[in-house]
């Protein structure tokens, strides 16, 4: 059995494993040319839904080895340096704005800049991977993901894992996403400032009033 998360409450946890698990159930049997060592993908920002990140943080602080753990906040802070050299100082009160965070996807994926869990060619947090690593399959060649800058996968992956986040109530935990360094930053110890990012977030639609009789 798994401990229990120390970040959300459990019914969030335990809806989160859900909708991974049910993702897997659909978007394992199909057809894919990705295998293992292939890491392309990895090298742009990574994002990670908000009550998923809570599964990587207990991840990294109960199950992950400890010289591993270390790599992985030597690499979250290297990365941090870099996403901190090209994007503008921050504040609370003037917090980075999605825009700007999307400029900064695009140059980390020219400078190939890879996820700071990739390590040596092998994602260590593959167990509670996110969504968008769980829907990212390709049917042909793998190796064009590495010459092809922004490549995405195939759509019927993508509308899986779609459906399976829209499944997830905001109702039960608001909805919103964002780099993952930045979200488990915390748990990996890093040194690095972490920049204060403007995230929407999907909350739950208010019911409509009942109808006069």
């Amino acid at each position: 059995m798994k401990p229990a998360s120390v970040t959300l409450p459990p019914i969030v946890v335990e809806t989160a494993r859900a909708v991974h698990a049910a993702m897997e159930r659909r978007i394992g049997p199909m057809p894919k040319a990705c295998h293992a060592g292939c890491s392309a993908c990895c090298h742009q920002i990574v994002d990670v839904l908000n009550w998923e990140a809570s599964l990587v943080t207990d991840f990294i602080t109960q199950e992950m080895p400890t010289a591993r753990r270390d790599r992985a906040r030597e690499q979250a802070e290297a990365w941090l340096r870099t996403f901190n050299a090209i994007t503008r100082a921050a504040t609370p009160a003037a917090p980075l704005r999605p825009e700007e965070v999307n400029a900064a996807r695009v140059e980390f994926r020219r400078l190939r800049v890879a996820c700071p869990f990739l390590i040596e060619g092998q994602c260590t947090i593959y167990p509670v991977r996110p969504v968008v690593c769980r829907s990212h399959i390709v049917e042909t060649d793998p190796e064009a993901c590495a010459r092809d800058i922004g490549r995405v996968g195939t759509e019927a992956a993508r509308q899986v894992a779609r459906e399976e986040v829209r499944a997830f109530d905001p109702a039960i935990h608001p909805l919103s996403g964002m780099p993952l360094v930045l979200q488990v930053a915390g748990a990996l110890g890093v040194r690095q400032a972490v920049k204060p990012l403007l995230v929407p977030v999907r909350r739950a639609t208010p019911a409509a009033p009942a109808a006069p009789r």
